[in-house]
């Protein structure tokens, strides 16, 4: 479904705001412009930008073509920028963009890896961005990436991702398609399903000691455990 009706309907039956995404994968820049006005129109102002996986060979065939008419996120962004002086959107209707990263990156241990993840985020940070969400992390490494990110000028609030893993077989699927580095005694470490959400759990109230208050919670359809996280980090103990 569209995640900007998604965004719409959730906001509308909860009257919580919402956040949702573009990838410069699944638009052209007119689709693009469309959501936007859409968006704006309905009064949805915050949004995230990420570049997308691209779509395997065999997606390509039974699902879409990948599109990048803007050629990643740091362009994306700049135009919405863009796109908001054209549509002549005053200061309290401008969009709040989140744009994305992933700390896990640490895990590879390789400098020029890292400084070119560095030298993306200052791309979106000059681009407009006002935020950054990142993909799932495991542990406090995230903290040294945030550090990392801070001695390179990075100055946007980071919102950290949180993704409960079912076990370590489901933590194999999860790097291997969305390319994200799980460490190897975490992955072992999960006995059960309930393991992961409880370690989720511990982990957010780690980061929040360390001065973490923003987050990006994957329910994984499992609404309950965004509630159980929510009660972690309010009571600051797990129940």
């Amino acid at each position: 479904m569209n995640p900007l009706h998604v965004a719409i309907r959730i906001r509308d039956l909860t009257g919580v705001e919402t956040l949702f995404h573009l990838t410069p994968r699944d638009y052209n820049k007119n689709a693009i412009a469309g959501i936007l006005l859409a968006a704006a129109e309905s009064k949805l102002h915050n949004l995230l930008v990420i570049g997308g996986d691209r779509y395997t060979y065999e997606e390509t065939l039974a699902v879409a073509r990948n599109v990048y008419d803007f050629v990643d996120s740091v362009e994306m962004i700049r135009g919405i920028r863009h796109f908001e002086n054209e549509f002549n959107l005053n200061s309290s209707q401008r969009f709040f963009v989140a744009a994305g990263t992933d700390p896990s990156i640490l895990h590879a241990h390789d400098k020029i890896k890292l400084e070119k993840e560095m030298s993306r985020l200052l791309g979106r940070q000059d681009a407009g961005a006002d935020a950054v969400q990142t993909q799932p992390v495991f542990d406090l490494s995230c903290l040294e990436f945030i550090d990392h990110a801070r001695e390179h000028g990075i100055k946007l609030p980071f919102m950290l991702g949180l993704l409960p893993l079912r076990s370590e077989s489901d933590a194999d699927y999860i790097e291997k398609r969305f390319a994200i580095m799980i460490p190897r005694d975490y992955k072992i470490s999960l006995k059960d399903h309930s393991d992961g959400e409880t370690k989720t759990c511990e982990l957010a109230l780690e980061l929040q000691r360390n001065g973490i208050s923003w987050w990006h919670i994957y329910p994984r359809q499992n609404p309950d455990f965004v509630l159980r996280v929510a009660d972690a980090l309010n009571t600051g103990s797990l129940n």
